[in-house]
């Protein structure tokens, strides 16, 4: 949660451009990217404040894989939000990801 709010509070008092991208992932088409990276990173952990979560291991696996999830949605709207700015050359219509993309994806994803 200091993390997250640090960046944004960095970016709101920096340079228009680190603003309007903050502004664009947080209130623009990929804003469910956006905040579901924030909940998932910041909500399950606090489950380990308590002593019977904490020692369970299915649990801390859940956890585990709530803030591996959110991870990758916070790095995905950046990612993705980046590429739909008007100022860069690939900029274009809102991102939907091919059936390469996504079987790479899931690739990956079956790695681990």
């Amino acid at each position: 949660a200091y993390c997250y709010a640090g960046e944004a509070f960095t970016q709101l008092l920096g340079p228009p451009a680190d603003r309007d991208a903050l502004l664009m992932r947080a209130s623009g088409a990929y804003a469910p990217l956006y905040w579901g990276g924030v909940l998932l990173t910041i909500v399950p952990p606090q489950l380990l404040w308590w002593r019977r979560f904490r020692t369970n291991g299915v649990v801390g696996t859940v956890v585990c894989a709530l803030v591996l999830a959110g991870t990758y949605l916070a790095y995905l709207s950046v990612v993705v939000a980046g590429i739909q700015r008007d100022h860069l050359a690939v900029a274009g219509a809102t991102y939907a990801p091919t059936l390469a993309e996504a079987a790479l994806l899931i690739g990956t994803a079956g790695l681990f």
